[in-house]
């Protein structure tokens, strides 16, 4: 693996002293001091790809947003990443402002609501005892007109007699009209006090409402464990004052026993890629400590890591052999070499050597001081090198460039 390393520094060193050659060939014949070279060696059987991630745990559990709350809430506070948490330690605020005002609102509303109903049950008892007491004035009127009933009309003039029967005929209706507004006040007195208990049940169905959406202001820790930030598809982790949806996903508390690595890959270098291919990979901390994976899993379809930039990028998830507790922790940055082959057929020589003419691709060898094009055959390729398994040798000079380069597509 050192070897492989060594080379592909060799050629991207070499390449940067183009610059120089262009200066130091100004002699117009062609020998070998006017061609930049690589030479082909064993030693060099590795065919790998860069790739750039972090660790994450492979179970943990998702912090997610309260599914209860009805839209989306801005963080006002959060515990700072990576710190060591209890169960039922609070991780995280939401800024509860709104709730608070309304759900002051809403109890105003129920208080006004209450206060409405002892006024208008004191109206209505008011109203009742008006309707009775008439009743009971009507009643008694009816009673002195009964025991004053004539019963010789030959004692009165048909004036009084006929002032006797209407008042008696009067008050008879008015006792029927007492009867009615009785009636009325019975229908109207339930219909507005059922109003007002409607209008009770809404505020207070309001009010609970707000007063749930205000507990989950607090986001709660299930469990001990170690507070991580989740990234979305482009890497970027949500911070204080940011708008989050309910039931999305903003942190996680992961099981540190067991990591594995997410890495993004370039598109243009993923198509060898598969679940088994073996990655090596190294802490940004620790590039002293190595240590091995392998592709578990590779996301369907390549996306751009940052706005605004075209380049995309395919995830690739990597389970490792072994995770070492003592110096992993989620969301350490890594560097990884994905090695799509390791073999001993053919050779590799650098992918910016290939020519394509047609069908057919060809690499330039210096042969007693002359370039040669000789027809190659390929397996795989990165964008540092390339596996030739026909038409090249070992000890055979590439040519990286002379004067008269050619280029392709």
């Amino acid at each position: 693996m050192s070897s492989a390393t060594n080379n592909i520094k060799l050629v991207r060193k070499s390449l940067t002293l183009l610059t120089g050659v262009l200066l130091l060939t100004a002699c117009e014949s062609q020998t070998s001091s006017e061609f930049l070279t690589y030479t082909i060696t064993d030693e060099n059987k590795i065919i790998d790809i860069p790739a750039t991630g972090e660790l994450e745990a492979t179970r943990s559990t998702s912090i997610t947003v309260p599914a209860g709350i009805f839209e989306p809430q801005q963080i006002s506070w959060m515990i700072d990443e990576n710190s060591m948490v209890k169960k039922g330690q609070v991780i995280a605020r939401l800024n509860d402002n709104k709730y608070r005002f309304q759900s002051e609102q809403e109890k105003n509303k129920k208080q006004q609501i209450s206060l409405d109903e002892t006024v208008k049950t004191k109206q209505l008892a008011v109203e009742k005892s008006d309707i009775s007491g008439d009743q009971m004035l009507i009643k008694d009127e009816l009673t002195i007109a009964d025991q004053y009933t004539i019963e010789d009309f030959r004692l009165f003039s048909k004036n009084e007699i006929i002032d006797k029967l209407n008042n008696k005929e009067y008050l008879q209706a008015k006792l029927e009209h007492s009867d009615w507004q009785l009636d009325s006040y019975q229908t109207k007195s339930s219909t507005e006090m059922q109003l007002l208990q409607l209008q009770q049940n809404e505020v207070s169905t309001k009010l609970n409402m707000y007063l749930s959406s205000l507990k989950k202001m607090e986001i709660e820790a299930p469990h001990d464990g170690i507070f991580v930030l989740a990234r979305n598809w482009r890497g970027e982790k949500k911070k204080v004052g940011e708008m989050v949806f309910p039931g999305s996903k903003f942190a996680t508390i992961p099981d540190l026993s067991e990591m594995q690595a997410k890495l993004l890959v370039l598109e243009a270098e993923s198509a060898n890629l598969t679940k088994g291919t073996q990655v090596t990979l190294q802490l940004d901390a620790y590039p002293d400590k190595p240590f091995q994976g392998e592709i578990s899993m590779l996301d369907p379809v390549a996306k751009t890591k940052q706005k605004g930039n075209p380049v995309k990028y395919l995830q690739v998830t990597v389970a490792l052999e072994k995770t070492n507790t003592d110096i992993m922790r989620p969301g350490d940055q890594l560097s990884a070499r994905i090695i799509l082959t390791h073999t001993e057929q053919g050779v590799l020589v650098p992918t910016s050597a290939l020519i394509k003419q047609g069908d057919a691709l060809f690499v330039p060898i210096l042969e007693q001081g002359r370039r040669v094009e000789k027809p190659v055959e390929i397996g795989m390729r990165s964008s540092d090198f390339t596996q030739v398994i026909s038409g090249l040798e070992t000890g055979e000079q590439v040519i990286l460039y002379s004067r008269e380069s050619y280029y392709y597509e």
